[in-house]
Formats: structure tokens, sequence, C-alpha cells
């Protein structure tokens, strides 16, 4: 009982021991690797400042140069479409160059973007501060910062060049927080970055830490050109401070004492592992006799199901076929009441009479389009190589000879591809297709009814198109639903299954089906017959 109780302390303190020497030396570590990490960010990014300053400042004496160069010209000469280098540095609110012995003026600024606009007195006089402040410098200098009127502060720079009555420069006023702020953009993005010049920030950095390690603030000054010292504080934000200061180290002293807690309890929990193994094993056998049940379960339930389709098949053929002989009757029966009443002269009874023909044609072609839909469903499908050119004409004609409404001009292009597809559904597709162009050009002049094709991708697009009635674009993808007829085609007879059997047997090969329209201007159908993707253009 004794050795029981002594071995798990001794390997306890033991292991609690050399858990936290492992701790502080990885503590000293990692702080140690994260300050050389600032260190050098720090370093990079003075850098990056230091050399974006002076490259914006040599931009501010090109300008200088360009100006002294065309000032020398006559006005009318000066270069067109001349672009400011200058203009590339963001926070540059306005420049100024004067050359008193030439006689020339010129502002630039965000009112003014060119390089060319020559200000006059009067808008010369709102900056004479500052051209006064550039004729006092005897050399090219910055100064500032200077809080103007909106509160934010500024820096100026003064170039100047030439002696005596030959003086000349520009003075430009910068934006310190926004040309500080472009310049650190991105740089240093974990980081809060503050510029001081003397006592004033020229920019601070949002989101800095409080409270850091020792050695995590790096800062330093860099000196450009014009001897302006800038004093920058490099420090991580909080996010930073977080992602730095990682718990692996806390999570090792943690994960050492846990361990050595659990030594105490390894017995134990090895004897219950076995015990829950045996458990386990119960439970996997008594899964797998459920999951022998459950295929057993669905067996029956998918023949159920099919037995049912069945039946529904069997039910909507019936009904289709029963319902054609009281559809007949009723028609020969309205023929023979029809014509006993055109001999009787009674036109009253006639026309009550008369309304009787197409609302059994129209219930005629309602069956023999459900029955379409339940080829469809039921169909075998087999892909076999179709000529479309001859299909398109063999469909065209028996429906050309029962078209009561004038002629039509009917076009297939000669090359038109073959197709691999099956023959009972395609030849359904396109005699409901071709039905439809003839029901809607029927009060058109010039009817007209094109088969075209394009190759998209290595996929074909059949394109049937006519200058019918035509439709609204915006309703195009309702046509292809159950019952939907397009706005416009009240006045024509039809179910609105005709387009419902197109896309189904688009839908059967894995191919895509869609419609484009304009009132009035015709429409044009679009399909394919195989898998991939066609283009939604109009047809030409």
């Amino acid at each position: 009982m004794l050795t029981r109780v002594v071995l798990p302390v001794i390997v306890t303190t033991v292991v609690a021991v050399g858990t936290v020497q492992m701790w502080r030396a990885l503590q000293g570590y990692e702080h140690e690797q994260v300050e050389r990490i600032v260190t050098l960010e720090s370093w990079s990014t003075r850098s990056h400042l230091a050399r974006t300053t002076e490259a914006m400042l040599d931009a501010l004496r090109n300008n200088l140069a360009f100006w002294d160069a065309v000032s020398n010209m006559p006005r009318d000469q000066w270069p067109s479409g001349e672009h400011l280098e200058s203009a590339n540095y963001r926070g540059i609110d306005l420049i100024l160059y004067e050359a008193p012995a030439k006689g020339v003026r010129v502002l630039h600024s965000e009112q003014h973007p060119g390089y060319a606009y020559q200000p006059t007195d009067a808008e010369w006089a709102r900056y004479a501060a500052l051209a006064k402040r550039l004729r006092e410098q005897d050399t090219s200098t910055m100064m500032g910062p200077y809080a103007y009127a909106d509160g934010d502060l500024y820096l100026e720079v003064y170039l100047v060049d030439g002696q005596g009555d030959d003086r000349h420069g520009i003075a430009a006023v910068v934006d310190a927080d926004v040309a500080i702020g472009h310049i650190l953009l991105d740089e240093a993005p974990s980081y809060a970055v503050d510029v001081y010049w003397g006592n004033r920030a020229l920019i601070q950095g949002e989101g800095a830490a409080r409270e850091i390690p020792p050695g995590w603030q790096q800062e330093g000054q860099i000196r450009n050109s014009l001897g302006a010292v800038w004093r920058v504080v490099h420090r991580p934000t909080t996010e930073t401070v977080q992602a730095m200061a990682s718990t692996a180290t806390d999570a090792v002293l943690l994960l050492g004492l846990i361990i050595a807690v659990l030594m105490g309890f390894l017995t134990y929990e090895s004897a219950r592992a076995r015990r829950r193994a045996s458990k386990a094993e119960a439970a996997e056998r008594q899964l797998a006799a459920l999951n022998r049940d459950l295929e057993a379960i669905i067996a029956r339930r998918t023949r159920s199901l099919e037995d049912r389709t069945a039946d529904l098949q069997t039910i909507t053929d019936s009904v289709a076929h029963d319902l054609r002989n009281p559809l007949n009757a009723i028609s020969m029966s309205a023929q023979l009441l029809e014509s006993r009443l055109d001999r009787e002269d009674d036109e009253q009874s006639l026309r009550v009479v008369r309304r009787i023909h197409p609302c059994v044609s129209q219930m005629a072609t309602i069956v023999d389009r459900l029955s379409g839909l339940s080829v469809l469903a039921h169909e075998t499908f087999e892909r076999e190589t179709l000529d479309m050119r001859d299909l398109f004409e063999d469909v065209f004609e028996p429906l050309l000879a029962t078209d009561t409404y004038g002629p039509v001009a009917f076009s297939i292009v000669d090359d038109l591809p073959d197709a691999h597809a099956d023959e009972l559904l395609v030849r359904m597709l396109v005699t409901n297709l071709l039905s439809n162009a003839l029901k809607y050009t029927r009060d058109t002049e010039n009817r007209r009814i094109d088969v075209l094709y394009e190759e998209i991708d290595g996929v074909t697009v059949y394109k049937v198109g006519d200058n019918g009635i035509g439709f609204d674009n915006d309703t195009a993808d309702e046509l292809f639903a159950a019952f939907q007829r397009g706005s416009g085609s009240e006045q024509f007879d039809g179910t609105g299954l005709g387009l419902t059997i197109v896309a189904r047997v688009v839908e059967r090969h894995g191919g895509r089906v869609w419609a484009e329209g304009e009132p009035g201007n015709g429409a044009c159908f679009q399909f394919t017959l195989e898998p991939g993707k066609g283009p939604e253009e109009p047809c030409d």
C-alpha cells in the first residue's frame, strides 16, 4: 500500500520539477525570438518610411526642375498631357511654383490637378503667407508641423534654386497624417507606428498594446535630406501581442502537471479502458444487426415504391385511353346535333353546340401531353446517332399539312450536326418546338422558322427561331413550367405542357434548354442534348 502511494508521489514531483524548468527555458527563448522579430520589423518600417519620404521629396525636386524647364518656353508651347510625379504620393494637398524673374506662377491642387494652371492674382493672394515664406527661404527646407484650421497637422516643404533676382522655387503643403499613413499602409499591419517630430506626433498608430514585455517596443530616428529628424516608435498591437504571447509554453507546464497527476490513475484508467472496449464491441455487434435490419427495410420499401410507380403508370395509361372514348363520343354527338340544328336553322343553339368542339379538342390535347409526360418518365432511354436535319424535316412536314394559316418559310442549315440521343424523346422535343413556332407565327406576315446551331466548347447548341409574337424575356424561365404560357399568348389555343415536355426531354439527356424573345419580334429556343454549358445568346 505504501509503495503504491510513494511511487506516484515521487514520479509526480520529478515530472513537475522538470516541467517547470522546461517552461522557464521556453519562455525565455520565446521572448528573445519575439524581440528579434519586433526589432527587424521596426528597422524595416523606418527604412521604408525614410526611403519613401525621400522619394516624395525627389518627386517635388523633379517638379521644380520640370517647371523651370517649361517656364523658359512660351505658354502656347508648353507640352500637354504631362503627369506630375508628385501626384503618385498621397497627402500633397498643394504645390506653388514661383519664378518672379520670369513672371511665372503655377498652382497645383485638388481643385486644379493639372501641371500648368496659372492662378489669378486673387487666387494667389489666398496663399500669400505661404508664398512669402517661400521667398524668405535661403535654402531648401522642411518646416512644421503646423496645425491648420481644419485641425490636422501639415508639413511645409520649400525647395529653392538660383540666386538673387533669379531665385525661384516651390512650396508644398503636405498633410502629415495622410502622407505618412499612406506610406505605412500595409507596411506593418500588426504594429502601431507613431511618428514624432520633436514633441509633436505626426501620426499615431491605433490599437497599440498597453502592457508588453521589455524589448517588444522599439524606436529609432530617421533623417531626410532637408534636415528633418523624426522619431519612430514601433509597438505591436493588442492582437499581435496575443498572437505572439503563445500559450504553448504555459500549456507545457500545465500538461506536465496533468501528466504527473494522471500517472497515479494509470492503472485504474487502463482497467476502465478494457471494460469500455468490451462494451464497444458489444455495441458494434448490435449496430451491425441494426444495419442489416435497416437494409432489409429499405429493400422492402424500394420494392413497394417500384410497385406503386408501376401502378401509377398503369392508371395514367388507362385514364388516357379511357378518356379518349368519351371524348370521341362527345365529339360525334356534337357533330350530329350540329347537323340537325343546322337543318332546323336554330342559330342560337348552333352557337352553343359549336363551343363543344374546341373544348373537346383541347381536352384531347391535354390527354396527349399528359401521356407524353408519362412516356418521358418511364420510357427506356437509349442513345443512338440521329440525323437531326432529316428529323426536323420529317416532323415539320405533317405539322405543316395541318396548318391553315398561310405559307411558312422553313429553313435548316445544311451542316446541322447529328445528335447522339434517344430518337423517340427527341422527336417529341422537335414536335413541340415546331408546333409552338407554327402556332405563334400564324398571325405574322412572311412567317419564318429557322433551325440553326452553334458549337461552344465542343458542345452543339441547337436553335429554333421564329418571327412570331415573341414573349417578355423576364418571364423566359416560367415558359418551361407545367401549364404556364407566355404573355400575349392568351388568344392562342394550348395547354401549357408542350415546353414542359421539351424541358423534360433535355433533362433526360443531361443537357440545357433556354429561351430568348422580345414581344413582337419573335422567339428563339436553344437546347443541348449532352452535358455541357451552352451560351445564353440570341439566335442570329
